[in-house]
């Protein structure tokens, strides 16, 4: 079976942003999907970070974003960057899942619902598409309509 790899976009700012991605990368792992973690995989910025220091770590991201089968977005606290990801995602053709959670973000923006490829307001929902992912992939079919393999 070959792997499927999620690039997960979303603000680690806080320990509430913090504590929402940590559970989408849960849900990730439970089904045995690869990561690429920007705050933990794509280096860190200096306490005084060189215009180097925040290419490196841009490029890092660009290349992984590049490299991946999906970018799963939480867009329920709104962040530039993650708007950056998302878009440069779909710039890419880079199939994107967005996920806000219904009881803390707000609307789904026009220009990001038109750019994913499926959005989620429950983790409920989101872990059953997880699942019909990893299933059809473990029967060894190829994955149907809505579920797209890029």
């Amino acid at each position: 079976m070959e792997k499927i790899s999620f690039y997960v976009a979303g603000p680690f700012f806080n320990d509430e942003q913090l504590s929402s991605l940590e559970t989408i990368e849960t849900l990730l792992n439970k089904h045995d999907f690869s990561m690429f973690r920007p705050r933990i995989d794509a280096g860190k910025l200096d306490t005084h970070p060189t215009k180097e220091n925040m290419k490196e770590v841009f490029m890092t991201d660009i290349n992984a974003i590049d490299n991946c089968s999906y970018v799963l977005a939480d867009i329920t606290y709104r962040d530039t960057g993650t708007c950056f990801e998302i878009g440069y995602a779909f710039s890419r053709h880079i199939p994107v899942i967005l996920f806000c959670n219904e009881e803390k973000g707000s609307k789904m923006n026009l220009m990001l619902a038109a750019s994913c490829h499926k959005n989620f307001t429950s983790l409920l929902e989101l872990d059953r598409y997880l699942t019909a992912i990893e299933t059809v992939l473990t029967i060894g079919q190829e994955l149907p309509g809505d579920i797209e393999w890029h």
